[in-house]
């Protein structure tokens, strides 16, 4: 993939030329951060919670108030948040003055400090799936706004093919969500919604597959740009894998 830079960043030995090591770590917990989350939810979590059927339930049931395994798992996804928030941080400053980039960093640091505010208000027994609570307006409303948000800034900071992995994303999680929220709807009508596992999972999937790419994308560039040029106000340079300027 080509990777195009726009926008280099300000005067001076900035950050990345002076701890290319540092933002190279900051950029690796993209990576790192979405293979632990699965790792939580899908062997710590099923282990601890027995019945619990990943295919029809919900993944924010994890979490409830009632569930068993809501001691272990929150303290386990704010170290999640305590990972993937220096990695947003990492792409802010990789994205020097690449405006989509910062855009995208600034609106994915909302999403996870929203998410952080939602645990005290898990959800609860007998609760009516989309009732107007404070849960239901951060997980539901909120949260998502911001994701949605961040990948579409996303496709304006690299070239055409981040570009149409980026709308690809979108189309895809505008899809689970609709398939979520049907299912949704029959568990409030008291009907059966053997997907609403799958169809959360998918989504989060979708999600977090997106941020691995990301995090892969700048690794690479970081790779074949000096840090220093990111730094010169020189115009737009397009560079290919190797580095060569176009």
């Amino acid at each position: 993939m080509r990777t195009v830079i726009r926008s280099p960043g300000t005067n001076g030995p900035g950050f990345n030329a002076r701890y290319p090591m540092v933002l190279k770590l900051l950029l690796a917990l993209g990576v790192l951060a979405p293979i632990y989350l699965v790792a939580v939810y899908e062997v710590v979590a099923a282990s601890l919670y027995p019945g619990y059927d990943p295919i029809s339930r919900p993944v924010s049931e994890l979490t409830a108030s009632y569930a068993p395994t809501r001691p272990v798992l929150v303290p386990l996804l704010v170290l999640f948040d305590l990972l993937i928030i220096p990695f947003w941080i990492g792409v802010w400053r990789a994205g020097g003055a690449n405006r989509a980039l910062r855009l995208t960093s600034g609106l994915m640091l909302g999403f996870r400090a929203l998410g952080l505010l939602a645990f005290p208000f898990p959800m609860v027994a007998d609760e009516v799936l989309g009732a107007n609570t404070i849960h239901t307006i951060i997980w539901g409303v909120l949260t998502p706004l911001l994701m949605l948000a961040g990948i579409g800034a996303s496709a304006a900071a690299f070239g055409k093919a981040f570009r149409l992995y980026a709308i690809l994303t979108l189309v895809a999680l505008v899809a689970f969500s609709a398939l979520t929220g049907v299912q949704a709807a029959q568990v409030n009508a008291g009907e059966p919604a053997p997907w609403f596992g799958i169809a959360e999972r998918a989504l989060i999937g979708v999600w977090l597959q997106w941020v691995a790419v990301l995090a892969i994308t700048l690794l690479r560039a970081q790779r074949t740009v000096d840090p220093g040029q990111l730094s010169k106000p020189t115009g737009k340079p397009r560079l290919t894998p190797q580095g060569a300027p176009r």
